[in-house]
């Protein structure tokens, strides 16, 4: 019988042994199948790798048992998803796209046109300079049509997707540079219908779609400043006429405080706002309730959140708060209570980048999420592996073949593998690359 055993930092040697190489090799590199038992790992280690360890198959050795091949430093290309690999097809055989009369600032991946399929929403600038979007429907089976207008504009090329009454197809989000936004709806066509204006109050900095009040509507959230400049976290209602729930943010209990993001958290079923100051040591607050602004205190965190991440990193139900950090570089994680409750950190993972994009999903199919980062001037992915304790394994790195600037995993061809769908903005180049588990 075949199986995987895994520990926390890596693949242990088993019955039999196939070594992922990290070192002076090609992706292309063969299979190595030995017996456990024979010192393949200590070889190995005397040569000057450093190896991933995983129990893969029998092959001749054994019967009923598949050999699999080796592609980018992972145990793929049999059609199913093992704990720990990160299967990707390959650079070579990534699809390239285009937007004629377009220059891509941003791309969206999701369910526009209420198909069940991922669709891919490219905002930019036409020949004009205004900003415009294009759709490009996905067929469910792994490519993406050519390119329609999306009938999306606004001040800003970097739409919010989500629901506004949680039903498909998916709506957007777009700032006006004014005290309002608009939202647009989407369609089956793949072409918005609106705007509707909803009016916030602020400025924008970072905002959001979230049913707060639990309603089926979602309400707009909004970080940005008021008139009087000062920077504020408002919450509108679009459907219901009345003015925005305003709350000052910034600069509270006399300390200087600039948050320019913040995410939700889920802690026991209720909202929590995570407030991100990305230019200061602990520059991070939690807010209790959004829809009262009731109590706000700064997180006792000891780095520079150069981004953040939320998800159920140790499947206990809640929400953590994952944190990349400068000064020390780190990848860490917390778990978040009420205002005033302690902040415990649970893990933490050592990291030496500055992260570009990044997004957190289950790439290899164990039910835990994991991080996958992108770092300026490279052309490779760090895929985070999550071990299930608020910890990640340290990273698998995949050339994608572009600087990923923008990036998003998706199934794009129903195989429940998570695809690449990747942006070198600034060649205006867009990629898909499919998984190949």
């Amino acid at each position: 019988m075949c199986s995987t055993q895994r520990s926390p930092s890596a693949f242990r040697c088993g019955f039999l042994e196939r070594a992922a190489l990290i070192g002076p090799h090609t992706p292309q590199q063969p299979t190595v199948w030995t017996p456990a038992g024979h010192g393949s790992c200590d070889m190995l280690r005397s040569m000057g790798w450093s190896a991933r360890i995983a129990l893969v198959g029998c092959a001749a050795l054994s019967s009923g048992c598949v050999e699999r091949l080796i592609y980018e430093g992972g145990i793929c290309g049999d059609g199913r998803l093992v704990p720990g690999d990160v299967c990707l097809s390959g650079k070579d055989d990534a699809k390239s796209y285009g937007t004629p009369g377009l220059t891509p600032i941003s791309i969206r991946g999701e369910d526009f046109t209420g198909d069940d399929a991922v669709d891919l929403l490219v905002m930019g600038s036409d020949a004009s300079g205004v900003v415009a979007g294009r759709t490009l429907a996905g067929d469910a089976e792994g490519s993406f049509g050519e390119p329609t207008d999306a009938m999306v504009f606004g001040c800003s090329a970097h739409p919010v997707p989500g629901r506004v009454d949680q039903e498909a197809p998916v709506d957007l989000l777009v700032d006006d540079c004014a005290e309002s936004v608009s939202l647009f709806l989407g369609a089956p066509s793949g072409t918005f219908s609106g705007p509707l204006s909803v009016f916030t109050g602020a400025l924008t900095r970072s905002s959001g779609l979230l049913d707060l009040d639990r309603d089926g509507i979602n309400e707009v959230l909004v970080l940005g400043t008021d008139a009087s400049e000062q920077v504020v976290l408002t919450v509108s209602f679009p459907f219901e006429g009345q003015a925005p729930d305003t709350t000052v943010v910034g600069n509270f209990d006399g300390a200087p405080f600039n948050p320019t993001g913040f995410g939700v958290l889920d802690i026991e079923s209720e909202p929590r706002v995570v407030l991100i100051d990305p230019t200061i040591p602990g520059g991070l607050a939690l807010m209790e309730d959004p829809l009262t602004g009731s109590r706000i205190e700064r997180l006792d965190i000891d780095v520079t959140p150069r981004g953040v991440a939320i998800a159920d990193v140790d499947r206990d139900g809640e929400d953590e708060l994952l944190v990349l950090g400068l000064e020390p570089g780190a990848l860490l994680t917390f778990e978040i209570g009420a205002v005033g409750d302690p902040t415990i950190e649970i893990g933490r993972t050592t990291a030496s980048l500055e992260p570009l994009a990044r997004q957190i999903t289950d790439v290899d199919g164990d039910e835990i999420p994991d991080m996958i980062v992108s770092a300026a001037d490279s052309t490779d992915l760090s895929f985070w592996l999550g071990l299930g304790d608020g910890t990640f394994a340290d990273p698998i790195r995949v050339d994608v073949g572009l600087v990923p600037e923008q990036f998003f995993l998706s199934d794009l061809n129903g195989d429940d593998a998570p695809d690449l769908v990747a942006a070198e903005l600034t060649s205006a180049r867009l990629i898909a690359i499919l998984a190949d588990p």
